[in-house]
């Protein structure tokens, strides 16, 4: 899964995530599950690039796990969403998915 840096660096800007020039794996370094509301609702109402979009579903992504390291979702409110926003376009997201469901603690 590549990240375009100019797209990074937009998302970044606009949620006001630190972003450091040489950074690897900045969605999952950025990754905050106490925002996840936020970046779901960023997501929806914002007009995004396609790099962007991507940027910002591998942060959702990487959030939503790190909040299942700690608690369940109890009513899958968080869970529907995403997965809502993934089906809506699955070729944009098709690395992401492929990096998610292969990926191995």
């Amino acid at each position: 899964m590549i990240l375009k840096k100019n797209a990074i660096q937009s998302i970044s800007e606009k949620l006001k995530i630190p972003f450091f020039e040489y950074q690897q794996d900045w969605e999952i370094e950025s990754s905050d599950p106490t925002r996840l509301d936020e970046f779901l609702s960023f997501y929806k109402n914002t007009t995004l690039s396609g790099d962007e979009k991507r940027v910002l579903m591998a942060l959702i992504i990487a959030s939503y796990d790190d909040l299942l390291q700690e608690v369940k979702d109890e009513n899958q409110y968080l869970y529907n969403s995403i997965k809502c926003l993934l089906n809506s376009n699955k070729i944009l997201f098709k690395d992401i998915l492929e990096y998610w469901t292969t990926y191995k603690n």
